[in-house]
């Protein structure tokens, strides 16, 4: 059983992918893989392939396949146990070696997505087409210039400045880069179920602009006021944002103990 109910519909928008990637891992120990089949009106049937974030900080490893272990193993280039449960979950899907898969990840999750987006043995696979991170470090991952890459970042973020560089410009990826204002994420809408207290502990926090919620706010804030580079996403990508959702397929699993 899934973390959330099943969506009735594809994601509309940017908005709605992301919301629906940070269902993922938020208020749980150990996130979820979840596959979403979109069947589209060219008759084309689409995947998309939600990669949860960081729920873990214990330097120590556990169960958990969201925790630091994972974090510092593929900043290290190296193989992960979340990079085998993403491969598993498209395995287990019946995903074919010619079905459009995209790849949505942020902080952690985009980590692991940009890397397997990097990986030649990966994408023998699977054919990702497009990819969106979200608050990650994914500019030192060589990403074939075949897949359509969206990344968003806030200014202030220290977290996609882990890798050290800026990522690439492109035709095939574009960087949106947010000033994260927390006195203008105060009135979106995103956040009115807050309260004043909440939004002055939210935002007083060291890693305010990494938060999940406060990039939900931003990305909101940019699709009403209209990004070029969210509209050049979601044009070139336009069979996963329509049509109908055939299926959604929720994974789970444990670090293997030795």
């Amino acid at each position: 059983e899934g973390l959330t109910p099943a969506h009735a519909q594809p994601p509309a928008d940017v908005a709605e992918l992301y919301s629906r990637e940070a269902a993922q891992h938020c208020g749980v120990d150990s996130g979820q893989v979840r596959i979403e089949e979109v069947r589209s009106p060219d008759g084309t049937t689409r995947y998309i392939v939600y990669v949860p974030a960081t729920t873990d900080w214990s330097a120590k490893s556990g169960d958990s396949t969201t925790d630091m272990t994972t974090n510092v193993q593929a900043m290290a280039g190296n193989d992960t146990v979340m990079r085998e449960m993403v491969r598993q979950a498209i395995a287990d899907a019946g995903i074919g070696p010619d079905d459009e898969v995209m790849l949505v990840g942020y902080s952690q999750g985009g980590i692991t997505a940009g890397s397997l987006a990097a990986d030649p043995a990966f994408l023998d696979d699977v054919n990702v087409t497009a990819l969106m991170t979200v608050g990650a470090p994914v500019s030192d991952f060589a990403i074939d210039s075949g897949i359509d890459v969206l990344s968003i970042e806030h200014e202030q973020d220290l977290v996609p400045d882990l890798d050290g560089n800026e990522n690439p410009a492109t035709k095939n990826w574009s960087t949106v880069t947010v000033d994260y204002d927390p006195d203008e994420l105060r009135k979106v809408p995103e956040l009115a179920d807050k309260t004043d207290a909440e939004l002055d502990e939210m935002f007083a926090s060291a890693g305010a602009a990494h938060s999940s919620v406060a990039y939900a706010a931003s990305i909101g804030l940019l699709l009403r006021g209209g990004n070029s580079g969210f509209d050049r996403f979601t044009s070139k990508n336009s069979g996963f944002f329509s049509g109908d959702l055939a299926k959604t397929r929720d994974y789970q699993c444990k670090r293997k103990r030795h």
